[in-house]
């Protein structure tokens, strides 16, 4: 598992889609990091993301998924980020 950041105007809604598409690992939401970070939102990819083609792969699922939204920029978390928990945007429920 990596997590990535979505950057754009609409990233919320687009990491709600990849999340919906079954991109994001189910029990960990989409995190929204505003007030810190404008339009931006931290994603999580599945378990089975490793090694760097998987990367790769999962960063140009989250570029193209967010094209429909107006494009998005997905980069790696920093230091700076990752001080920040953010707000979930869906609702998960861990049996």
């Amino acid at each position: 598992m990596i997590h990535r950041l979505i950057v754009g105007a609409r990233a919320t809604d687009a990491a709600i889609a990849a999340y919906n598409a079954g991109l994001s690992y189910k029990y960990a939401p989409p995190m929204d990091l505003e007030p810190f970070f404008a339009n931006t939102v931290r994603v999580f990819s599945n378990l089975d993301v490793f090694t760097a083609e998987d990367q790769e792969k999962f960063d140009a699922q989250l570029v193209e998924i967010g094209i429909p939204f107006g494009g998005v920029a997905v980069r790696n978390d920093s230091a700076n980020s990752l001080l920040v928990i953010g707000r979930a945007l869906v609702k998960v429920t861990i049996p």
